[in-house]
């Protein structure tokens, strides 16, 4: 997925992940456009969420790797392209308010030719309101992350932008909170750090090379809700009928169901909390003419329309002329 260059930018002083694969011995580097770091959305884009209480949703990381130029002489030999378009190593620490939400998963881009699909997670600081994802010491795209070190001389390098990970995050309340990229500002220990393929450039606010970092923000609300209803109208004849409503929505998001006209009422299913059905009927239109009501249904209009007892219709709702459904009892 393109990611825009961030409108924003937060300045962040980031560590450095010092990682040796082979020694260098020389290293030049020309000033280009940087790494970019953001939270966003996948349903919009956008870095803000609206959330439903006890219902699941997921935020995505992306990385850009960026433009900065850097080649490297290695003792096997190859002169590599380096630089932040070629990271070789990446940490990654999200920070989330643990009394507001929980983590139920996360994923590498599973994307066989991304570099990230060997990336790690890192749950083992949940508690403390932390989850982290490594790329480090496998350069094969091959989606297993612990395959080890290979010969570093054609090693794989996160050197396209995308989302490198997802967490899959809900929130059991109401409120507002956000989802911050974690740095040397925040309590230690911290993340966010990116080395190149040379393994001798520290990617750093205060250096150029870490151009942006985006956080996120959440919020927690029944007012998050949407709603969906199958079909949106229906047509009956001048005898009227029933008919029903389906109605998509998240988790338990409550709605109600309701009439808007007195020759149809709804008999069943409202209130409703979560996915569901509503039960109507149509009375009989004794008028010659036609009419058409709504149904507010999960705060959508569903429409109903009914023909009228016409000067061709008898009151037994036959077409005039129609003898083929007549009956009689002879006695």
């Amino acid at each position: 997925m393109k990611r825009p260059r961030f409108s924003r930018r937060i300045g962040l002083a980031l560590a450095l992940l010092t990682v040796s694969v082979c020694s260098v011995v020389s290293a030049q580097t020309t000033s280009a456009p940087g790494i970019d770091v953001e939270i966003y959305n996948p349903v919009d884009g956008s870095n803000s969420f609206c959330a439903v209480p006890n219902v699941a949703f997921w935020a995505h990381v992306f990385v850009r790797p960026g433009d900065e130029n850097l080649t490297c002489d290695r003792t096997c030999g190859n002169n590599i392209p380096g630089g932040s378009a070629s990271v070789a190593t990446a940490l990654i620490d999200v920070g989330f308010e643990t009394s507001v939400l929980s983590v139920q998963n996360c994923q590498s881009n599973p994307d066989p030719t991304y570099a990230a699909v060997d990336g790690i997670p890192q749950l083992q600081n949940l508690d403390t309101g932390r989850i982290g994802w490594a790329l480090e010491g496998d350069w094969i795209v091959d989606g297993n992350p612990s395959s080890g070190f290979n010969d570093p001389c054609v090693m794989q390098k996160l050197q396209s932008e995308g989302w490198v990970f997802r967490v899959q995050f809900t929130a059991a309340s109401e409120g507002s909170t956000s989802l911050h990229l974690r740095s040397q500002v925040d309590p230690a220990p911290f993340a966010l750090s990116f080395a190149d393929i040379c393994g001798s450039e520290a990617f750093t606010v205060s250096n150029g090379v870490i151009d942006e970092v985006v956080d996120a923000i959440v919020t927690v609300s029944w007012a998050c809700c949407s709603y969906d209803v199958d079909p949106t109208s229906a047509a009956y004849g001048p005898l009227g009928g029933s008919g029903s409503v389906i109605v998509n929505t998240q988790g338990d998001c409550p709605w109600n169901a309701a009439s808007n006209v007195g020759w149809a009422t709804v008999t069943s299913g409202s209130p409703g909390m979560g996915s569901g059905t509503v039960t109507y009927d149509v009375s009989a239109n004794s008028s010659p003419d036609p009419r058409t009501g709504t149904l507010t249904v999960a705060g959508q209009a569903f429409t109903v329309h009914q023909e009228g007892l016409g000067p061709d219709v008898f009151a037994d709702g036959f077409e005039s002329g129609d003898t083929s459904q007549w009956s009689a009892t002879v006695p």
